[in-house]
């Protein structure tokens, strides 16, 4: 009878983990994804940062980022949660061009005196991607 029970355990257990692992995340799961894969990238983006020795990372450390959140926000149907998202994934392409900008500026030969500047544009843009965040994380508030 124990030996029964135990496999009944067992497989009740294991049907529980298939059931959990085979579904199709929901778009607030995967909205929690971006959100932490973003916590992520911005943890990487800061280790590779050192201003006072003149260490910045590439526009190849963005791309990557910024093609993942939108494969994210494509994930996500659900109107109040995919909108966020699409608009932080719109945020990354604009990062991404910013940061080549600011790079491009940067070199020898480059136009330092463009209009606004790539500072003024990246505040800007912060926080347009902050009040995104905020709103997707309102959506799909953690758990």
């Amino acid at each position: 009878m124990v030996i029964a029970l135990a496999a009944v355990a067992i497989a009740v257990a294991a049907a529980a983990i298939w059931f959990r692992t085979s579904r199709p995340p929901t778009d607030c799961e995967i909205a929690r994804q971006m959100i932490e894969y973003n916590n992520s990238h911005v943890a990487e983006i800061k280790s590779k940062t050192d201003p006072d020795r003149g260490i910045e990372p590439s526009v190849d450390d963005y791309r990557p980022w910024a093609q993942r959140m939108h494969d994210y926000a494509d994930r996500i149907h659900r109107a109040d949660v995919s909108a966020p998202a699409h608009r932080l994934a719109a945020d990354a392409d604009r990062m991404v061009a910013l940061v080549q900008q600011a790079r491009s500026d940067a070199e020898p030969g480059g136009d330092p005196g463009g209009a606004p500047s790539s500072e003024q544009q990246y505040v800007e843009l912060s926080k347009d991607f902050q009040t995104n965040m905020a709103a997707l994380d309102a959506a799909c508030p953690a758990s």
